[in-house]
């Protein structure tokens, strides 16, 4: 789920209009709640913070969750990355490890 996605779901949960959640950050552009909800636009962290405050949750409740599948391949990388190092290899030999998509 991205950012906008647990933005919008905690809002409409919350039965609150864009509007009121523009009004209660004090946002003064019409339609960035929408840029928001709709991912064209990321949020600072400031006010990522400020939403979460308004909206009753952490902000990690709003952050984007990763594909378990990317997750998964993240941690095989790391690995792979961490046991290369260990074997004393060079950065560049690690590198196209990674790009060959070693196993």
């Amino acid at each position: 789920m991205t950012f906008g996605q647990a933005l919008k779901k905690r809002r409409k949960a919350l039965k609150m209009t864009q509007a009121k959640l523009q009004r209660a950050l004090n946002i003064a552009t019409n339609g960035l709640v929408c840029s928001y909800e709709h991912d064209r636009t990321t949020p600072n962290v400031y006010m990522a913070l400020d939403m979460a405050a308004v909206l009753g949750c952490s902000i990690y409740d709003l952050l984007e969750q990763p594909n378990p599948g990317i997750q998964k391949e993240r941690e095989r990388i790391a690995e792979m990355v961490l046991t290369m190092m260990y074997r004393g290899e060079g950065a560049q030999t690690i590198a196209r490890a990674i790009v060959r998509g070693d196993r």
